[in-house]
């Protein structure tokens, strides 16, 4: 329970309560976040998860995008739009790089239109590749050193999530060597960048 464990820096426990907030679709806009925001906070919440799904706030998706986050830069201003939301609110945000629908074959906004795939000019031939190649490590590094810079100054960014349900690809059980070692790896590059040494976890 978080309250036990986390505090401000004056000493203060921080007890966290809220509510799963990772996303809507784009297309239906994004400025719902600011009457969940009021609601959550008139209700005495005072915590939600965010997430860079392609559907909504993801920097890169589709073919010959890996890297280039120009043509998403208003996914990036809406995230910009509710940290300041959280900030006016007192909301803080576990912050979430990877969602699983991203790797799974079978999703209709899954592998088959992954910049990360070999297809899409990515460096990938299946999806489990995305955990074990060295071009696709670098490139998911950089997508977590951009976010750090952008929106890592937020004192309402309270954690980060740097893959959600891990176990819920579809291929976990055959590859969870590489999946965990990936985990590790990665978790351990968040800590080591992120200054204000935030909590940094994956959920399964």
């Amino acid at each position: 329970h978080l309250g036990d464990h986390l505090v401000h820096d004056n000493g203060e426990r921080f007890l966290g309560l809220g509510t799963n907030l990772a996303w809507t679709e784009w297309g239906s806009g994004f400025t719902v976040y600011d009457d969940w925001l009021v609601a959550l906070n008139n209700n005495g919440g005072n915590f939600i998860k965010i997430t860079m799904a392609p559907w909504i706030f993801g920097l890169e998706w589709g073919s010959g995008t890996l890297g280039n986050y120009n043509n998403r830069q208003n996914r990036a201003w809406g995230l910009d739009w509710i940290f300041d939301k959280m900030t006016e609110y007192g909301i803080y945000c576990q912050f979430h790089f990877l969602v699983h629908d991203e790797l799974r074959p079978d999703n209709n906004t899954g592998w088959n239109e992954n910049p990360y795939k070999s297809a899409n000019g990515g460096p990938c031939n299946n999806p489990q590749d995305f955990f074990t190649n060295a071009t696709a490590k670098k490139f998911y590094k950089q997508k977590i050193r951009y976010s750090i810079a952008r929106w890592g100054y937020s004192s309402y960014l309270h954690s980060w999530e740097i893959m959600s349900e891990a176990d819920n690809t579809g291929f976990f059980e055959s590859y969870q060597p590489d999946i965990y070692n990936w985990l590790i790896e990665t978790a351990e590059f968040v800590k080591n960048r992120d200054v204000y040494q935030r909590p940094v976890t994956s959920g399964f």
